[in-house]
């Protein structure tokens, strides 16, 4: 048997053979240490600066606009398995939310 000591900030998924266990709260644990692996997830607060584009606004004036979009993990079995890149997805995510919303507003409500 091994054991681990989750941190405060932190969850480890515990996988046994290749399948999904549970999640790990804070606190020691014991693991099979040949049959599983435990991978972290950092459960803190995060920002992702998504930098200035350049937009249409609805009645075509050019606005450029970055956006600051500041999130963190609340389920680290799906942020690690429903995706490759979920930081990348995030990314993408917001990119298309913005260009949707600068687009669909007058020049006069953006500012």
């Amino acid at each position: 048997m091994a054991k681990v000591t989750v941190m405060d900030w932190e969850r480890r998924v515990h996988f046994t053979d290749g399948r999904f266990v549970k999640v790990l709260p804070p606190g020691r644990h014991r693991y099979n240490g040949r049959r599983s692996s435990l991978l972290t997830v950092d459960m803190r607060q995060r920002s992702t600066l998504v930098p200035g584009q350049e937009l249409l606004t609805a009645d075509g004036i050019t606005v450029k606009v970055s956006v600051l979009v500041v999130w963190h993990v609340t389920d680290p079995h799906a942020f690690l398995t429903a995706s490759a890149g979920a930081e990348y997805d995030l990314y993408n995510a917001t990119q298309l939310a913005v260009r949707d919303a600068v687009a669909a507003t007058a020049f006069d409500d953006v500012l």
